[in-house]
């Protein structure tokens, strides 16, 4: 029997990156949800966690994501 290959891995995909300045309590974190299975389907505890950096003067997030190539979706950025 051979094993089933996901057609989702052979889509074509852009890398993205996310930047946000943002300044958020210490511990909090910053994802982006959405209406993909890259973004966790808008469930928040799927979605992908942006990275916190410090820009030399302000806070500033940064996300790098796989998306699918040559589409749009909705997303939105959610403070928990």
């Amino acid at each position: 029997m051979e094993p089933e290959i996901s057609t989702a891995a052979l889509l074509p995909t852009v890398h993205v990156r996310f930047m946000l300045p943002l300044s958020v309590n210490f511990g909090d974190s910053i994802v982006l949800c959405g209406e993909s299975a890259e973004l966790g389907y808008w469930d928040p505890m799927k979605a992908p966690h942006f990275t916190w950096s410090w820009s030399g003067s302000s806070d500033l997030w940064i996300l790098d994501a796989e998306l699918p190539a040559e589409s749009t979706m909705e997303c939105k950025v959610v403070h928990i």
